[in-house]
C-alpha cells in the first residue's frame, strides 16, 4: 500500500512539475528578494516589483508550487 501511495505522489507531483516548468520558461531570469511585504525581482540592473495577476505564467507557477508543496516535500523526503 505505501509503494502505491508513492507512486500516486510521485505522478502528481511530475505532473505538476511539469506545468510549472511549462509556465517558467516564460518567465526570465532573475534573483528573487523579498522586501516589505512585497516580491522584487532582479533581471540584469533592473528591478522590478511582482504584481500577482491570474494567468500570468509566473503567477500560476507560484501558485502551483504554493497549492501542492506538501506533494513536493513528500515526494523529496522519500529520495
Amino acid at each position: 500500500m505505501a509503494n502505491r501511495y508513492a507512486s500516486i505522489v510521485e505522478n502528481v507531483v511530475s505532473d505538476i512539475a511539469g506545468s510549472m516548468q511549462e509556465y517558467l520558461q516564460k518567465v526570465p531570469s532573475a534573483v528573487w528578494t523579498a522586501k516589505d511585504g512585497v516580491l522584487i525581482a532582479r533581471v540584469g540592473s533592473e528591478e522590478m516589483e511582482l504584481v500577482f495577476e491570474r494567468g500570468d505564467p509566473l503567477t500560476e507557477a507560484l501558485l502551483l508550487l504554493l497549492n501542492n508543496h506538501t506533494l513536493f516535500l513528500s515526494a523529496l523526503r522519500k529520495t
